[in-house]
């Protein structure tokens, strides 16, 4: 102590920090330390703060730490094993589309293939990855008795953080890719229906049926009919169709807005899903489980008001409420929900089969999807009492089946087509783009069917019906198809070994692989992007109820632009009218 004279005291030592870092030992026993590294710092305070009772700031701490080198490479060998294999993974998914639409070098389209399905498949790897890593530090720091492992450290939760917006991107990436893919799939509605004045047409698998040719330009594929009267599939522009106005259209514009309700139809509500999480984290404080503290707390308080959240901790435990979340949506949606009371998809095919109208769907130019929806009935635009009676007659089983196939019940396939089917449907369409008078042509119209010219939309819309419903019924001499089932290869790795030059397959399915084309074949992955976009906003935001908000609202934007899109496709390659559309 210093003194201005013998009686006074001038000033005097004081300690405003004191720290305690405390190292545990990496090769002894469980909760074993080093010797403790005290740090002490000393500063002069005036003997008038002292008689003025001023308020000195003092600190103490105690900090834990440990040799993290061996989790710091845990994680990265686990993401290079796992990307490897997502890299691999990948080349099969672009092998397979390759397969599918027909080409036969590597151009930039299928570079562009190969990334988009790299980033789909490294985003879930890294998911994965940070969420297991991060889940174990949870648990096993909130459950130890003796000092195991430490919470990681703010540059480790910095990388975290990274991988994590890095999956966001890249899973964004590949989502925008499939609303893509799936707002511009070739879809045709095939009409069965035909006037009732005429003869009923025969099931398929006649052997009599005439043959008629895809050889050409769609104006020359004719064929010959049993009484040897020449008649053409593409008819005339000009002249063709008029058969057809005793069939209502109604049936068609019907299963069309069926369709367009099923394109975002998911088994994971999204409000439900963030509203039960919100109950979890906010209502029932579990969000202060994830407090830097070994004890867990379940509100704030005096004694945890100063503790701040682990980055790792908040990140693993909404991560894995939300994944059980969503998988308890899933489980009670297809073994309660749909079983026992209404399974979309499948009320969707069974709409087909009462209107008596099939479904075709191109995603690639030798690949899609069919729904069977011929009526077993053979007509199905009839009274209320006699629907009534043919709904009757086949719960009685006394008439045919709805299968494709004759005594059979299977009703959707996967389809490998040879590549001249497609080119032969895009000639038939290829008026609708390409008539001579601008205002008649799709794209001048923006998608709007109602201002091209309604001849040349009815025309073309039953040469295209003629043509699918002769492939369909084996009347086409050039080529045929198979019915058959997938290899378990085939299934597990999703592609298809047989080359359809000049015979298509059709591959009998689950009954729902046509949701290939719609929100809920891609449940996982929309699962993901919400819970990946989730937890980016809660990272810049700290704040769970913010970061559902921001999460609900992104993804409704993204389904009102996939429901837009979809409209619109089906207006132009279903040819439906879009004021009939609701």
């Amino acid at each position: 102590m210093q003194k201005k004279s013998t009686s006074m005291v001038a000033a005097f030592c004081c300690l405003p920090s004191f720290a305690c870092s405390i190292t545990l030992h990496k090769k002894g026993k469980p909760g074993s330390i080093h010797p403790p590294l005290l740090t002490v710092r000393y500063a002069e305070a005036s003997w008038d703060a002292y008689e003025q009772d001023a308020t000195l700031p003092i600190s103490f701490s105690i900090t834990y730490s440990s040799d993290y080198s061996q989790a710091a490479q845990d994680m990265p060998i686990a993401l290079g094993v796992l990307s490897a294999l997502a890299v691999l993974w990948a080349c099969i998914q672009t092998w397979s589309w390759t397969r599918r639409s027909g080409r036969v070098s590597i151009n930039v389209v299928t570079l562009v293939k190969l990334i988009t399905y790299t980033c789909s498949s490294l985003s879930s790897v890294f998911l994965i990855v940070v969420l297991s890593t991060c889940l174990n530090w949870l648990l096993m720091f909130k459950f130890q008795d003796v000092v195991h492992m430490l919470l990681p450290s703010p540059h480790q939760e910095r990388d975290i953080k990274l991988y994590i917006i890095f999956a966001f991107v890249m899973k964004t990436f590949y989502l925008l890719h499939v609303v893509f893919l799936q707002s511009s799939a070739d879809i045709f509605f095939l009409d069965w229906e035909r006037p009732h004045a005429m003869a009923r047409i025969p099931r398929p698998g006649r052997k009599d049926t005439s043959r008629l040719s895809v050889a050409g330009d769609a104006s020359q594929a004719t064929g010959s009919s049993d009484a040897g009267s020449s008649i053409s599939v593409a008819a005339d522009l000009k002249g063709g169709g008029e058969s057809g106005t005793a069939v209502s259209i109604w049936r068609s514009y019907f299963v069309a807005n069926e369709w367009c309700e099923l394109q975002c139809h998911r088994r994971v509500s999204l409000s439900l899903q963030l509203l039960a999480l919100l109950l979890l984290l906010k209502g029932l404080g579990l969000e202060y489980v994830a407090l830097a503290s070994p004890e867990s707390y379940y509100a704030r308080s005096l004694k945890n008001a100063n503790i701040p959240f682990s980055a790792a901790c908040r990140f693993a435990l909404a991560a894995s409420l939300y994944l059980l979340i969503a998988l308890l949506q899933v489980v009670l949606q297809k073994f309660i929900y749909e079983r026992f009371y209404e399974d979309k998809l499948q009320h969707f095919v069974d709409l087909c089969s009462v209107s008596n109208i099939s479904v075709v769907i191109f995603v690639q130019p030798k690949f899609g999807y069919y729904i069977h929806g011929r009526s077993a009935q053979g007509h199905a635009d009839v009274s209320m009492k006699e629907m009534h009676e043919l709904l009757r007659r086949e719960e009685d089983d006394l008439c045919g089946h709805r299968g494709l196939l004759p005594d059979t019940e299977q009703q959707t396939f996967q389809m490998t087509l040879p590549s001249h089917i497609y080119e032969q449907y895009c000639r038939m369409r290829r008026p609708l783009y390409t008539y001579t008078q601008a205002p008649d042509r799709i794209q001048t119209a923006d998608g709007h069917l109602s201002r091209v010219n309604i001849d040349t939309v009815v025309n073309i819309y039953n040469v295209v019906t003629k043509f699918l419903s002769a492939f369909l019924d084996h009347s086409l001499k050039d080529i045929d198809y198979t019915v058959k089932d997938r290899t378990v290869f085939e299934k597990l790795l999703d592609i298809e070994f047989n080359d359809a030059v000049d015979r298509g397959f059709f591959y009998n399915d689950n009954g729902h692989s046509f949701d290939a084309v719609i929100y809920h074949g891609h449940e996982f992955t929309l699962v993901l992007w919400d819970l990946l976009m989730f937890c980016v906003a809660d990272f810049a935001s700290s704040d769970f109820v913010l970061a559902a908000a921001i999460t609900y609202v992104v993804d409704k934007m993204l389904e009102g632009l996939r429901r837009y899109l979809s409209r619109r496709n089906l207006v132009k390659k279903a040819l439906v009218d879009e004021r009939f559309l609701w």
